[in-house]
């Protein structure tokens, strides 16, 4: 990667620095410096540091002194001072002349020709006169004249006008009349860029009535008599440059958005730097900005697949709805490729920390903090609600855009994201007790059969009861009951002891309670004694856990010893053979099979014990269908409350845009609702007309569930509907099929979107995208937004008079990334930081700098405007266009 700027002071572009505009040397006859001269340098110097001045113009009454101003640049530069060449003017104009400060390019006095071209001007603006450098003596020009002689140099100035309010100064020497005539004075206008030292607001207020509304930038300088002094006052002045230049500094001036009295504070997260690891940009790291980021380059040079993979690093998945959604996935795998690395520093300015935030392609984003990973810390808990929007996914036209829209701008709000996880926590609750009265079903359902198998044999028992069988065999009976309760306590026995292996299994290997584990492997510096505790109540679950085994093998002996004592009824059962036999021999009934009544009589005894059983699972399974009753209606209030929380969202929303508003209706978006069952009822011959009048009956399918559960309603809708033929026997085998996905099925609700009462559906594409561009960035609950080529689908107007003057106010609050073609975006939106893309021999090549640099503005010019020929001679055909 290339840096433009030499200084690390701007390796994330346009940096605020402070400036003082009005700096005296000891060449100034008003300054007083008594010490060694050898030293002035330095420690004039070092007060700057001190003050923490950035830039700086050294301006001396009526006086330039080349040598002085070289040897105080150099040192100056050491410590990343820039200082500018200036002269403390007094204009001979009001009553006691007005001091101005003129702040010149450096080709006044580093040129080819080596010529001092400052001194020139003061030697002509006091010519004939002698013993001029103070400031009382006043030039031979008025105002506009010492403009006239100034650009009959044909080399770049401005001025300040100093100490305005004080004597000499431009409010206190001029009327109200002679304001407002300077206002109307182009040559003035172009050059008279700042007011200094303006302090009284009766005097603000005059001015910008005299300047017809207009107000001009105010600026401090310390206007220092001794090193002392410099930087001294209760106000200061901060400029955004992203370069030293002269240029820079004069623009800070005409641009308001770079001009504060105090240094600006972030309170947004932002990413400060990006870089990667293999892939096409292996080892290679850029900067971003806090504010306005503009990825360019030509097409196919790499920039889109740059953005999406600063996407995919932030977390930010790509919504069904998103365009083109298979090759975005893919530029992001081909910049990366397999086990490449993309790494995001963040700045979190509310607790002042610094995060990291690697991803590595097709797995899980980590997030650490000073070099230790922090577990469960996940990207959206450190940036709030980044945005994101690729190419031509403003103008999209699938039928749940605005769904997806509303939900992408009402983003990570808390109250909804938690509705969300409620809401899909009780759809694994349901899924839970379904799956339970499933299995309780399998088991109920052979009640019928067991019943009528009991009658059977009951009357079958009858016949031997009646021949008095049962009593002559009464001790085989009884061995038969003995074994049937013996093997009914077993079954039982089993169930628990399945039960106890499945914990034990399943928690055997866990960092808790698993027995391989000895210690808790964590340490705390500022809780230390909570964690020597902890560690001694993990060693008591880990006894208890250890127990809990052991009473496991005593469950296990234990249903050993009773099946030994089965064992034991049937061996006595078994030594009474030959007297039963005897028995039996002894009962002469004829057509009686005696085994066939003992067989009887134990199956009685086992249906008895099924039916009990199934009675009681029956009960239990009653219990979870009321359950399930109940959180299917719990789901349904969930529903609504998410939607009540969207719409407070979508209110507080409309509240800020005055021409798109939104409107959300409860479940309206019948037509899905329709398409839901139309595609999960194939094959059942349901009408479609049959399919909409369900659709209008019910406003979800947890009515029809409700309907479909009620014994013997004849009055019901569904029945009403779905009479005649096998629509409704059909109906019902399908949806109690697929019973989970049909009640959890959330009719959707309805999105509409209006621009300038119009829905934004009937707009033209490029109407819709502004629009929707317009009401992203007027929301302000964003720390990031990424947005690739919006231009695309938006006119050169709306880039104009919209979309660039809401960016330029609102970068302070929020981080853009944009990929763009359109030089609107980075000229006239002021970009801090511009990336300029460039693919050659299968490597991307990445130049960074600001708006300021002269590089990067002459990319700006190659990439956006087709080079520097192009761009002339349309400036030129525009000139000529000029009808004004």
């Amino acid at each position: 990667m290339k840096q433009n700027n030499k200084l690390s002071l701007f390796k994330e572009g346009l940096t605020w620095v402070r400036a003082d505009f009005h700096l005296h040397t000891k060449k100034d006859k008003e300054f007083i410096y008594k010490e060694d001269k050898h030293d002035f340098v330095k420690k004039y110097v070092k007060k700057l540091v001190k003050e923490n001045i950035k830039v700086g113009v050294i301006c001396n009454h009526n006086k330039f002194d080349i040598n002085e101003f070289k040897a105080i640049r150099k040192v100056a530069k050491k410590e990343n001072i820039f200082l500018l060449p200036g002269v403390e003017l007094s204009v001979n104009d009001g009553a006691n002349g007005i001091h101005v400060v003129i702040v010149f390019e450096d080709d006044w006095i580093i040129n080819t020709s080596n010529t001092n071209n400052i001194d020139n001007f003061l030697k002509a603006t006091f010519a004939g006169k002698e013993n001029y450098e103070s400031g009382n003596s006043r030039s031979n020009h008025n105002l506009v004249d010492t403009i006239k002689l100034l650009n009959d140099f044909g080399l770049d100035y401005f001025f300040v006008l100093a100490h305005v309010e004080n004597r000499c100064g431009f409010l206190n020497e001029l009327d109200g009349g002679r304001i407002k005539e300077f206002r109307d004075n182009e040559l003035f206008m172009e050059r008279a860029l700042s007011f200094q030292k303006i302090r009284t607001q009766d005097k603000i207020d005059n001015l910008k009535k005299w300047w017809g509304g207009y107000i001009p930038t105010l600026v401090e300088g310390s206007d220092p008599k001794k090193i002392d002094e410099i930087g001294r006052g209760n106000k200061q002045t901060y400029i955004k440059i992203g370069e030293y230049n002269f240029d820079s500094i004069k623009y800070s001036l005409i641009n308001k958005n770079r001009l504060s009295e105090k240094m600006p504070v972030l309170s947004h997260s932002f990413v400060n730097k990006v870089s990667f690891v293999g892939g096409k940009l292996d080892g290679k790291d850029f900067f971003l900005n806090s504010g306005l980021n503009n990825i360019i380059g030509i097409r196919g040079s790499g920039k889109s697949s740059i953005l999406e993979t600063i996407r995919y690093g932030l977390n930010v998945e790509l919504s069904d709805n998103s365009a083109d959604i298979k090759y975005k996935k893919g530029i992001v795998e081909h910049l990366l490729g397999s086990g490449g690395k993309v790494i995001l520093d963040v700045v979190e300015p509310k607790n002042g920390k610094k995060y990291k935030i690697e991803r590595i392609l097709n797995e899980f984003s980590i997030v650490s903090c000073d070099g230790k990973v922090i577990d469960n810390l996940t990207v959206e808990s450190i940036i709030n609600n980044p945005k994101y929007f690729g190419q031509k996914d403003l103008s999209y036209n699938e039928d749940s855009f605005n769904e997806d829209f509303v939900r992408r701008v009402v983003g990570n709000n808390e109250e909804i994201m938690a509705i969300s996880k409620d809401i899909e926590a009780c759809k694994v609750e349901i899924e839970t007790l379904l799956q339970e009265i499933d299995k309780l079903e399998n088991i109920v359902s052979s009640k019928d059969g067991l019943t009528e198998e009991k009658a059977g044999i009951e009357h079958k028992l009858k016949i031997y009861k009646e021949k008095k069988i049962d009593k002559k065999l009464k001790n085989q009976t009884e061995f038969i009951e003995d074994e049937a309760r013996v093997k009914e306590i077993l079954d039982t026995i089993e169930e628990y002891n399945e039960c106890f292996v499945d914990i034990v299994n399943e928690y055997d290997d866990n960092e808790i309670v698993g027995e391989n584990e000895c210690e808790l492997e964590y340490n705390s510096d500022n809780n230390k004694t909570v964690f020597v505790k902890l560690e001694k109540e993990i060693s008591g679950i880990k006894s208890n856990y250890v127990k809990l085994k052991e009473v496991l093998e005593k469950f296990k002996k234990s249903e050993q010893n009773i099946q030994t004592l089965k064992n034991t009824i049937t061996k006595n059962k078994e030594s009474l053979i030959e007297e039963f036999s005897k028995i039996k021999r002894e009962i002469d009934v004829d057509e009686i099979n005696l085994d066939d009544f003992l067989v009887a009589q134990k199956r009685l005894k086992t249906i008895v014990s099924n039916l009990d059983k199934i009675s009681k699972k029956h009960k239990k399974k009653e219990e979870l269908e009321t359950k399930l009753k109940d959180k299917l209606a719990k789901l349904n209030k969930l529903w609504h409350k998410e939607f009540t929380a969207i719409n407070k969202e979508v209110k507080r929303i409309n509240s800020q845009s005055k021409s798109l508003k939104i409107e959300v209706g409860y479940k309206e978006g019948k037509e899905k609702y329709e398409i839901f069952l139309s595609d999960n009822l194939r094959g059942c011959n349901i009408k479609k007309i049959n399919l909409k009048k369900l659709v209008d009956a019910y406003s979800d399918l947890i009515e029809i569930y409700n309907d479909l559960i009620k014994d013997g309603n004849s009055n019901s809708n569904i029945i009403k509907i779905l009479s005649g033929g096998s629509q409704l026997l059909n109906f019902r085998d399908k949806f109690f099929e697929n019973l989970k996905d049909f009640v959890t099925f959330r009719p959707p609700d309805k999105y509409t979107i209006y621009f300038n009462g119009k829905e934004l559906q009937k707009h033209s594409i490029g109407q819709r995208a502004s629009a929707l561009i317009l009401f992203v960035l007027s929301q302000k609950n964003n720390d990031i937004v990424i947005i690739d080529q919006p231009e695309d689908d938006l006119d050169s107007q709306s880039v104009y008079n919209e979309v660039i003057s809401i960016l330029r106010e609102i970068k302070k609050q929020i981080q853009f990334i944009f990929v763009t073609h359109s030089p609107n975006i980075p000229v006239l939106g002021d970009a801090e930081q511009v990336i300029k893309c460039d693919y050659f021999d299968k490597e991307i090549s990445i130049n960074c700098g600001s708006i300021d640099c002269k590089e990067i503005q002459k990319d700006i010019i190659d990439v956006m405007e087709g080079g520097q020929e192009a761009f002339e001679k349309r400036r030129d055909i525009y000139y000529l266009w000029d009808t004004e």
